[in-house]
C-alpha cells in the first residue's frame, strides 16, 4: 500500500511540463487576425496597408492598456537586411 502511494505521488510530481510557446506565435496571430480577408478581427485592432506604413496594431494579451505596433510583413528582426532598403517603411 505504501509503495503504491509513493509511486502515485511520484507520477503526479513528474508530470511533463507544458510545451514551450511557438517562436512564431505572434506572427501566427498577425496572419490569422490581421491578414484576414474580412478585415481585422480578434486582438488585431487596426491594419495599415499603405506603402509607407504597412503595420498592425495588436492588443497585447497581458495588461489592459498594452498594445503592440508590429510590421505587417514578416521581418526577422532589426538585423534584417530588407529593412535598410530604400522605400521600406520606417518601423
Amino acid at each position: 500500500m505504501l509503495l503504491s502511494s509513493l509511486l502515485l505521488l511520484s507520477a503526479c510530481a513528474s508530470a511533463p511540463p507544458p510545451p514551450p510557446a511557438h517562436s512564431d506565435a505572434l506572427w501566427r496571430l498577425i496572419e490569422r487576425d490581421c491578414k484576414a480577408v474580412e478585415g481585422p478581427r480578434g486582438s488585431c485592432l487596426r491594419v495599415e496597408t499603405a506603402a509607407d506604413r504597412r503595420d498592425v496594431l495588436v492588443k497585447d494579451a497581458h495588461g489592459d492598456y498594452q498594445f503592440l505596433l508590429m510590421p505587417l510583413d514578416k521581418v526577422s528582426g532589426i538585423e534584417s537586411h530588407g529593412l535598410y532598403q530604400r522605400g521600406v517603411p520606417n518601423y
